[in-house]
């Protein structure tokens, strides 16, 4: 009987870690959160600004449509912490420059790699320090956490930039972290999909990518299984009810301590 007990209590153990001997946790330790988003936990305030260029407009309307997607991609991630047990995230989230977009000279199509997005579209607002403006509205709206969101009335590859302390070593500005998302996507796609706005907006606050376009890894299926469905695979969705935090996202974003060997098939180098 007591043998019984033992393997019926192993098999239970097997299927809460996944199915996969690659899910048995190594160590159970959190990330530790860096830059103005931290860990996806407490309090957040969202900024928007809206970034145009010579020759490209927003208009109300479009405003509109881009803040109700934000909206309902806000809610459907507050419901994931309730299910991951995270019931104290909130959003509070301003539209900064709604009534007056900011106007770049350019805007890029792609990552700027050697760009600080945050620093470059808040110095061209008339922000010379951005620091005063962040400790500003961190203290106004009592939160712990503050990220910027640039819509872009071009089309583009919507891209985040969070921080380590090395970008940070070199200019202190980048510790403000944002992330651009575009009207339009690249490929031809007219209409943006509420599941890129949160799928940026988690790369704030440490989540990984999760697809493989060039096969760079071997997936065995059982570990696939286990994040099929994340919204770090494949963010453009309009409708999120069967899309889901996985395990290594809520690892990266502060919701659960636990670290499964199968995560290291994503960290890029530098990570």
């Amino acid at each position: 009987m007591k043998s019984f007990l033992a393997s019926l209590s192993t098999i239970i153990l097997f299927t809460l870690c996944f199915g996969s001997c690659f899910c048995q946790p190594n160590i159970k330790e959190a990330n530790l959160p860096y830059g103005s988003a931290g860990n996806c936990l407490g309090k957040s305030l969202l900024v928007n600004c809206f970034i145009t260029e010579v020759g490209s407009n927003w208009s109300d309307q479009e405003k509109e449509i881009i803040l109700e997607k934000e909206k309902e991609g806000i809610e459907w991630l507050i419901n994931q912490a309730i299910i991951w047990g995270k019931p104290e995230l909130s959003f509070k989230i301003i539209n900064f420059t709604k009534e007056h977009d900011i106007l770049l000279a350019s805007i890029p199509k792609i990552n700027w790699i050697n760009v600080g997005t945050t620093k470059y579209v808040l110095h061209a607002a008339g922000y010379e320090d951005i620091f005063p403006l962040y400790d500003s509205l961190k203290k106004k709206y009592d939160v712990d956490n503050v990220l910027f969101l640039f819509f872009s009335t071009t089309e583009g590859r919507s891209f985040a930039q969070p921080v380590t302390k090395k970008i940070v070593n070199f200019d202190r500005e980048n510790y403000i972290e944002g992330a651009i998302v575009y009207k339009t996507y690249r490929d031809n796609e007219k209409v943006l999909r509420n599941g890129t706005i949160i799928h940026e907006i988690l790369h704030l606050y440490g989540a990984w990518d999760l697809y493989n376009p060039k096969k760079e890894w071997q997936i065995d299926n059982t570990i696939y299984a286990h994040y099929a469905r994340s919204i770090m695979l494949n963010g453009r969705k309009n409708d999120l009810s069967n899309v889901i935090i996985d395990p290594l996202t809520a690892w990266r974003i502060g919701w659960s301590k636990n670290y499964f060997d199968w995560f290291e098939i994503f960290r890029k180098k530098g990570r």
